[in-house]
């Protein structure tokens, strides 16, 4: 088979897929009663689909979800609302991010496998919504960082 052959034969799966795509979409628009019964009616089977698929899957997603972790973890804080000053770079605030062990109110060093030593990226509530710090979940959750900072917090300027 030649070159040509064959890109007529994935131009052609390329519009059946197309057709196909858009059909079901069309169907699930006209249809949502059914989809919540098939749904309700097939769950073992849908999980056991979903399971197999992850396993099979397993490595392209995580190698996918390294090389985009930069992206996802800016594209997050970009839905909360924060902000750059005129002066920052998402590069920067990135790097900030990574490169900082210790949390910026309290000290303590950054745990992901511990609820409360898991770095969070702080910034303010009120408009403009400017990046603050870096600091752990203890000190995030609800402005904590006023009862824990040590002496020489990023956040003294805030009091």
């Amino acid at each position: 088979m030649n070159a040509t052959n064959q890109s007529l034969i994935d131009e052609r799966r390329e519009k059946k897929r197309a057709y196909n795509k858009a059909y079901m979409i069309e169907y699930r628009k006209r249809n949502p009663e059914h989809n919540k019964t098939y749904k309700e009616a097939n769950k073992e089977k849908i999980k056991a689909t979903d399971k197999a698929y992850k396993a099979a899957h397993k490595e392209e997603t995580q190698t996918y979800n390294k090389a985009n972790r930069k992206i996802f973890r800016i594209a997050k804080w970009l839905n909360r609302g924060v902000k750059l000053r005129p002066n920052e770079t998402w590069d920067d605030v990135y790097k900030l991010f990574i490169d900082t062990m210790n949390c910026q109110s309290c000290e303590v060093d950054f745990n992901e496998s511990v609820h409360n030593t898991k770095k969070c990226l702080d910034h303010d509530h009120d408009e403009p919504n400017y990046t603050r710090g870096i600091i752990c979940q203890r000190c995030n959750t609800r402005d904590k960082w006023r009862g824990y900072m040590s002496p020489n917090s990023i956040y003294q300027k805030y009091l």
